[in-house]
């Protein structure tokens, strides 16, 4: 998932704002220890120096503990999300357990089926006609537990393989000698 802002974060701007700081003063720094101070004007312009320095570090400790605040205002944002997170796991857990038991059902249906299209060879098709409506009834019932869970898409597929099953089921019956 990807974020796109418009703006950079709270987070982004306070790290950003102590990070200006942090070069401005190491400029100051870098020419304050490089400077000469051998002449009247150059002892000023170190003296100057000097100056912007104790106002850049007061600057860094401002801008440092509002990048903290920022930072423990993004680390609540993370712990309450992570909460969240951890509130949802058994929704989801519970939720797997469910669509475990239908694909369960579903697949038990499908290798029952499986079994008698194999046994189909050797039997009569009125013997047959209980069990695929058997079968046909058990698909439905699961479609309508299904829907009722909200999975539509296994809803679909158990009641397409109900119908194909009541449909079987009335075309034995119909061949069948009564």
């Amino acid at each position: 998932m990807t974020n796109k802002r418009k703006e950079p974060s709270p987070l982004v701007e306070a790290a950003q704002a102590f990070d200006e700081a942090l070069e401005e003063y190491a400029r100051a720094g870098d020419l304050f220890v490089r400077g000469s101070i051998s002449t009247t004007k150059q002892l000023e312009r170190a003296n100057e120096l000097l100056g912007q320095i104790a106002a850049t570090e007061a600057r860094l400790a401002e801008r440092g503990a509002a990048l903290a605040a920022a930072i423990n205002v993004a680390h609540t944002r993370q712990q309450a999300a992570a909460q969240e997170v951890t509130d949802r796991l058994p929704a989801l857990k519970d939720r797997n357990e469910q669509l475990k038991a239908l694909l369960d059902s579903f697949q038990a249906i499908g290798a029952e089926t499986g079994a008698l299209n194999a046994a189909a060879a050797s039997a009569r098709p009125a013997e047959l006609v209980p069990t695929i409506a058997a079968l046909a009834e058990r698909a439905g019932t699961l479609a309508s537990d299904a829907r009722s869970a909200g999975f539509e898409e296994l809803a679909r597929e158990a009641q397409s393989l109900h119908q194909r099953l009541a449909s079987t089921a009335k075309k034995l019956q119909s061949v069948a000698p009564s």
